[in-house]
C-alpha cells in the first residue's frame, strides 16, 4: 500500500472519528439540557412573558362529568378567553354543542333521519371546514350525496379520548342512542391513551380546578392520580367582565388590559400551576445508549419518541402498560355491548403528518411518547378482539392529487400542530364519506 492511500485512509479515520466524537458531545449536551428542564422545579413564571398564552374560562368551565365516558360538554356552552404576553386578548361565548353535550353547530332532530350515524373520535375530529362546517357536517352531506338519502351524523368526539375509551363510548351510543352504523376513527397517538375523566373541582377565592383523573369514583386527589390542567376557571369571568374589557380592548386601554384584578389574578392563578409541580414525575434513563435524543427531536420532533415517559404508578397520564386491549375487562365488557346490538361499526385510522410524508401507516404511533412496539401490538389486538379490518386514509391520498402540506394546521416546528386544518377536515371527511358510502347500501333496507 503506498503512502498516498495509507494517508487516505487515516484522514478518512481521523474524519469520522473526530464526527463521531461531535456527535456524542452534541447528544451529551443536549441530555444535559433534557435533564436541566425535566429536573427543574422552579418553573419561570411566564405570566407576562413575550407570546405566552394563558387560557381562561368561567368557574364551571367546558364539561360534565360522565361516569361511563369519561365527559360531555356543556350543552349551554361555556365563557371563554385568553391572556397573551400578560395582557387580556380576547373573551367570548362558546356554544358549538347541543343538547345531548356533543359538538354541533345546531341542533338536529334525529327523527328525519333516512340513516343515522355516529361519529366517535378524538380533538382530529372536532375541527370546521374552511365554510364553518364541522367534521361530521360535512360528513353528513357527503354521504347524504353519494346515497340520496337524507343521512346525519353525531359526533361523539371527544379532545384527548384514547382508543380504549372511544370503545366505551361505542358501547354507551349503540345501547342507548342506537344509530343505524358506527363509525370509530383514531389518530395514532390515541393508541395508548388510557382512559381519563374530567372533574371541575372547585377551590378557594373564586377558582376551580380542572383535573384530570385515571378512575371514575376517585374522591381523594392526589399528585399521583390526578393531574390538574392549566386552564384557568374563575368566577369573575362572566359576561359583564368579558363585554367591559372587550371594550377596553378597543379603546386601547392598555393600563385595563394588563392591571385589571381579574387579569392579575388569573395571572398569579396560571403562575401558581406552573410553579407547585402539579405535571407528573417524568421518569427517563438519560444513559440510555438504545436511543439517541437529539435524532428523535431532529428527524422526529419529539426527544422521547418511542419511549414511555410518564411512568409514575397510578399516574392518569400514564399510557397504557398493556400490549393487548383485552386484558382490559372493560373493554371486554364494552366490546360485547357493541358486537351485541348488531349495529354495524368501521374502524378507521386518521394519518398525522408523519404518516402522510412517509406513506407508511403507523409512522406516528411513537408520537404518543410510548414505545411502537407496543403500540404496533395494540393496533394488532384490536383488528383482531373486533373482527374487524382498520380502514386506511392514505390509498386515496396517494391517489389524488392532495397537496399534504396543506392538511395539518401546521406540519413544522415552531408551534406544531397536525390536527386538521380547515383543508384538512373538507378533504378527510370527504374521504371518509367516499369510504362509507358504499357500506351503508344495506343500511335500513
Amino acid at each position: 500500500m503506498n503512502n498516498f492511500l495509507k494517508r487516505n485512509i487515516l484522514d478518512i479515520f481521523l474524519i469520522t472519528v473526530s464526527l463521531l466524537i461531535t456527535l456524542a458531545m452534541l447528544e451529551g449536551a443536549y441530555r444535559v439540557y433534557l435533564k436541566f428542564k425535566i429536573e427543574n422545579t422552579e418553573v419561570q413564571k411566564v405570566g407576562n412573558k413575550k407570546n405566552s398564552v394563558i387560557s381562561f374560562m368561567n368557574e364551571k368551565g367546558a364539561w360534565t362529568f360522565d361516569k361511563d365516558v369519561g365527559f360531555n360538554f356543556r350543552p349551554e356552552g361555556y365563557l371563554s378567553g385568553q391572556i397573551v404576553a400578560g395582557k387580556f386578548s380576547g373573551c367570548g361565548q362558546v356554544k358549538h354543542f347541543n343538547s345531548r353535550g356533543n359538538i354541533s353547530s345546531r341542533e338536529i332532530n334525529f327523527n328525519n333521519a333516512d340513516i343515522k350515524g355516529a361519529l366517535i373520535g378524538s380533538s382530529y375530529t372536532m375541527g370546521r371546514a374552511k365554510d364553518g362546517r364541522l367534521f361530521h357536517e360535512v360528513l353528513s352531506d357527503n354521504l347524504s350525496k353519494k346515497t340520496g338519502k337524507n343521512v346525519l351524523v353525531e359526533n361523539y368526539s371527544r379532545d384527548r379520548f384514547g382508543v380504549i375509551q372511544m370503545l366505551d363510548m361505542a358501547a354507551k351510543v349503540a345501547t342507548s342512542a342506537k344509530p343505524d352504523f358506527i363509525i370509530i376513527i383514531f389518530n395514532s397517538a390515541t393508541i395508548g391513551m388510557p382512559r381519563l375523566w374530567r372533574v371541575v373541582q372547585r377551590d378557594q377565592d373564586g377558582f376551580s380546578n380542572f383535573v384530570w383523573v385515571n378512575e371514575p369514583e376517585k374522591v381523594d386527589l392526589t399528585p399521583q392520580n390526578s393531574r390538574v390542567h392549566r386552564y384557568v376557571l374563575y368566577n369573575k369571568v362572566t359576561p359583564e367582565w368579558c363585554t367591559m374589557m372587550k371594550k377596553a380592548q378597543k379603546e386601547g386601554r392598555l393600563d385595563i388590559l394588563a392591571n385589571d384584578p381579574v387579569i392579575k389574578a388569573i395571572i398569579k392563578r396560571y403562575n401558581e400551576y406552573e410553579t407547585k409541580g402539579k405535571l407528573p414525575e417524568i421518569k427517563i434513563d438519560l444513559t440510555t445508549l438504545s436511543s439517541s435524543f437529539l435524532y428523535n427531536r431532529l428527524i422526529h420532533r419529539n426527544a422521547f419518541w418511542n419511549m414511555g415517559i410518564y411512568k409514575s404508578q397510578n399516574n392518569p397520564l400514564t399510557g397504557l402498560q398493556i400490549d393487548d386491549y383485552g386484558l382490559s375487562q372493560k373493554f371486554l365488557e364494552s366490546v360485547k355491548l357493541l358486537n351485541g346490538t348488531g349495529i354495524p361499526y368501521y374502524l378507521v385510522h386518521i394519518p398525522e403528518y408523519p404518516e402522510l410524508r412517509t406513506g407508511n401507516e403507523w409512522e406516528s404511533v411513537g408520537s404518543g411518547s410510548m414505545p411502537i412496539k407496543r403500540g404496533l401490538a395494540l393496533v394488532s389486538s384490536l383488528e383482531k378482539r373486533l373482527d374487524h379490518k382498520i380502514l386506511s386514509f392514505l390509498p386515496a391520498i396517494k391517489k389524488s392529487a392532495i397537496d399534504i402540506e396543506t392538511l395539518p394546521r401546521k406540519a413544522g416546528p415552531p408551534n406544531m400542530d397536525w390536527h386538521p386544518s380547515t383543508s384538512g377536515v373538507s378533504v378527510y371527511a370527504n374521504i371518509l364519506g367516499d369510504m362509507i358510502a358504499s357500506r351503508l347500501s344495506t343500511v335500513k333496507e
